[in-house]
């Protein structure tokens, strides 16, 4: 054979082999969605439509085909609201007809993030199930919300574990950058994984909250057949929160599985219910295992057999165990209250809990020894970068983006170049909501302790420049996370008015027409540790036109987006224009209108779930006043719309929280007005209406209550506590100084009606906070039994009270105590005989 011959057969072979090569790997398909509907016609691709064409590799509609495996096709599905249709049959539909999703392919389905792509479960299916049938599929799921979904009563027993993601694993499954939420199933309320012994699955960047299981495993449901650590199912950066199940109310666990940089608390019927049959079957890293209540196994940690080591645990604060718990651990740390905010989206769409000042969580994880299993992680569950050498546990990171440096009341020097700097150079409370304002994104702010006194007068050529602080998104921006956080108490950070406006207004909602998503703009706010004070508000020239010139909120307005305050005091504001009201906060909720896809190059406008809401935890509303005529509200309205009762949504909670002192013509203490609010251990009194007609505590015209007292407040015409129109719905243990006028619906149990509570006087804590102690003979101490302690609108444990102390009171008694304030009974005078104490 020549030379010659010899090198042409070379480069042929070479040839066929590259050939071969480029067969094996053919390029992805990217199918874009661009119909929001679940089947869309001619020219067009759904959702449905573009699984179908990955699974089945032929073309869909206008959703091209997707490539055989091992390729991954690549599904993009943009911001808007997709809702999952069905025929009357459809829990066991697995070919992706009906029902929910099946994903039968490797394909890799990107969403636009957890905070604008929103998938919702039909009524009798899940929103996801995931099949890697073969070793080689390969799935990933990123970037969107995936919410509902009922699989509990499916006829077929098999079919009820997953209520809103279900994923059978022998290949590899991705869940990242997501939020699952309010699911029901028999077993892993919103997710249920099944995985054997070589599959891969990485649940990464993700909250769950808001399931329930009848079973086990309220929030998920993991079991697998691995038998080597390295094929562990792996869950980093992941929140587990308010979700419920008789036992395991966050996670249920069988075989192996890793959990790294985990936040699991506020579960009711325990944090995590362990079943593994394997020694050290759960590894528990960097995590927070905390503040999960109720339920038949009330343990943050329970375990099924104490044969063995359950669990392994490094660097984390794992509260409460059960008996049967054999655990082998290593730096962990005592049990402590690891002092979480609630549930709230501090940026990238993911909620988590943060940790407040003075957690025991902070720079408490491993630092690197070379185990990347149990190593802390580059970044939590917001992208935010940790520590290198002692990160804080659980998924946040309490990281700042910039920090109050004055207590000066200047302006930002050039708003929108991403710097927070007055003329000064300074970072003060106004130059930095009017930057992020200006800019967008995300903005967790540390505020020191001191006084911040508004000093600016009311500008009415530039409203964020004078007068109160505003925080409003400017359009076409990123969406907008600003948290302002105390590093004191409530006491201790001080926001003071400077006579001419309100204190603080934020504005995610620029008219009221529904029609017009440029007017939505994505925010969240949160208020932690501080006080707001000396608002003064008589015109409002920024107001928007359908409010008719009204000026509403005396310290603060919130109107449109998504709140949390937590352990703030609102007080000593005054709202003095005729035809005004809510002395203390007004908010006004509404949900965004986003844009949703309808075809190649059309759209229309749609509600956006969860995009609207609040949270109040440990607060007060006192002695705020509404002094011009027609005025309404003393002390706090919420308004809460919903579209429909169908609409998917969280209720908007105010909890331990003190009304009181605060008066207006029309209703002194507290307005709430929607289906969907939750109030529960309040502590309403001594407001006063000056309208003789009206209620001098509460106008309750729709919403939840429980656990509550409403008590001595008055009008000109004597006591009058509360009215309600058109219903209101209890959920027991209200108790009514004054029933008048007061028909409360609904769940009746422990109700006391026409009973004086033995109020004290009111009194501070050593932080600041208003509260209102029971004397000793009060009826409302210890008058909710134990197993009702929970929030009942939203089926959460509630561990403390307004003050932060323990919930129930470590008393003896199994039982928890009515209104903002747990136990702790003034002592009752002592009588003597003669008749004088």
């Amino acid at each position: 054979m020549s030379a010659a011959f010899k090198f042409i057969r070379a480069a042929r072979v070479g040839l066929v082999l590259c050939s071969l090569m480029w067969l094996g790997q053919v390029a992805a398909t990217t199918i874009n969605v661009n119909y929001a509907t679940d089947n869309s016609g001619p020219g067009y691709c759904s959702l449905r439509d573009a699984i179908k064409a990955a699974n089945t590799n032929s073309a869909v509609q206008a959703c091209p085909a997707g490539q055989v495996e091992p390729t991954i096709d690549v599904i993009n599905v943009p911001a808007g609201v997709y809702y999952l249709a069905g025929g009357d049959n459809y829990w066991d539909e697995d070919d992706n007809v009906s029902g929910d999703l099946d994903v039968l392919g490797s394909v890799s389905i990107v969403g636009a993030g957890a905070r604008s792509t929103v998938i919702v479960a039909p009524p009798r299916d899940r929103v996801l199930h995931l099949r890697t049938s073969a070793v080689a599929l390969n799935i990933s799921v990123q970037g969107m919300t995936l919410v509902g979904g009922n699989v509990a009563d499916n006829p077929v027993v098999g079919g009820r574990n997953g209520g809103t993601a279900l994923t059978s694993v022998t290949g590899s499954v991705t869940l990242k950058n997501l939020v699952l939420r309010g699911g029901r199933a028999q077993g892993g309320g919103n997710l249920a994984s099944y995985t054997s012994t070589n599959a891969k699955l990485l649940v990464d960047n993700v909250t769950v909250t808001d399931g329930e299981a009848t079973g086990s495993g309220g929030g998920i449901y993991t079991s697998g057949t691995a038998t080597l650590r390295s094929n562990a199912p792996q869950m980093r950066n992941l929140t587990i929160s308010g979700n419920r199940a008789p036992v395991g109310g966050g996670l249920t666990q069988s075989g192996l599985l890793d959990l790294n940089q985990v936040t699991i608390t506020a579960n009711h019927g325990g944090g995590i219910y362990t079943q593994s049959s394997v020694a050290d079957g759960l590894w528990i890293a960097n995590s927070i295992v905390a503040g999960n209540s109720g339920g038949s196994q009330p343990w943050d940690l329970y375990c099924q057999s104490s044969a063995y080591n359950a669990a392994l645990i490094y660097w984390s604060m794992v509260n409460t165990r059960s008996f049967y718990c054999t655990l082998g651990e290593s730096g962990a740390m005592p049990a402590a209250d690891p002092l979480l905010t609630a549930l709230f989206d501090f940026g990238a769409g993911i909620p988590v809990h943060a940790l407040r000042p003075g957690s025991p969580g902070m720079g408490a994880g491993r630092p690197n020894y070379g185990d990347p299993d149990t190593n802390c992680l580059t970044s939590d569950a917001r992208g935010v970068a940790r520590a290198p050498l002692s990160c804080d546990i659980g998924a946040y990171s309490a990281r700042y983006d910039d920090s109050i440096d004055s207590t000066a009341d200047l302006p930002d020097a050039a708003p929108g170049d991403g710097s927070c700097a007055a003329i000064n150079g300074a970072c003060t409370l106004r130059a930095a909501a009017m930057e992020a304002s200006a800019s967008g994104g995300r903005w967790i702010l540390s505020v020191p302790n001191g006084t911040y006194t508004l000093t600016r007068p009311l500008d009415t050529n530039n409203d964020a420049s004078g007068g109160d602080i505003d925080i409003a998104p400017v359009a076409g921006k990123p969406a907008l996370n600003f948290a302002l956080i105390g590093q004191g108490d409530a006491d201790d950070v001080q926001i003071v008015g400077g006579g001419t406006d309100r204190v603080i207004e934020v504005r995610g909602k620029f008219n009221f027409h529904d029609d017009d998503p440029s007017q939505s703009r994505p925010l969240a706010f949160a208020l932690v540790n501080a006080t707001v004070r000396g608002g003064r508000l008589s015109e409002d020239p920024f107001q928007i036109p359908e409010w008719n010139g009204s000026a509403n909120g005396g310290g603060l307005l919130f109107n449109n987006g998504r709140y949390l305050l937590d352990n703030v005091v609102v007080r000593d504001n005054v709202v003095s224009r005729d035809g005004s009201g809510s002395g203390g906060l007004m908010v006004q909720l509404r949900p965004d209108v986003v844009v949703r896809p309808w075809g190649a190059n059309t759209s229309i406008s749609d509600y956006l779930p969860f995009s609207h809401g609040i949270s109040m935890e440990r607060f007060a509303v006192v002695d705020n006043h509404v002094l011009g005529s027609n005025g309404g509200t003393g002390g706090l309205l919420l308004s809460y719309y919903q579209p429909n009762s169908q609409f998917p949504a969280a209720i908007a909670s105010i909890r331990n929280g003190t009304i009181a002192g605060n008066s207006a013509e029309y209703t002194g203490g507290l307005v709430l007005s929607g289906q969907y609010i939750g109030a529960t251990y309040l502590t309403v009194t001594g407001n006063e209406a000056t309208n003789p007609l009206s209620s001098g505590g509460a106008f309750l015209q729709a919403g939840l209550m429980a656990n509550s007292l409403i008590t001595g407040n008055f009008t000109p015409s004597g006591l009058k506590d509360c009215e309600v129109t058109p219903s209101f719905l209890g959920l027991g243990y209200i108790l009514l100084g004054t029933s008048a006028g007061c028909a409360i619906d609904g769940d009746l149990t422990g109700n006391q009606l026409d009973v004086d509570p033995l109020l004290g006087p009111m009194e501070l804590t050593s932080g600041g906070m208003p509260v209102y102690r029971l004397h000793q003979d009060s009826p409302a101490l210890d008058a909710i039994p134990w197993q009702d302690c929970a929030d009942p609108a939203s089926g959460q444990p509630v561990l403390s009270d307004a003050r932060g102390a323990v919930r129930p009171e470590p008393d003896g008694y199994v039982a928890c105590t009515m209104g903002a304030v747990e136990g702790n009974a003034i002592p009752s005078p002592e009588v003597f005989s003669d008749g004088f104490e």
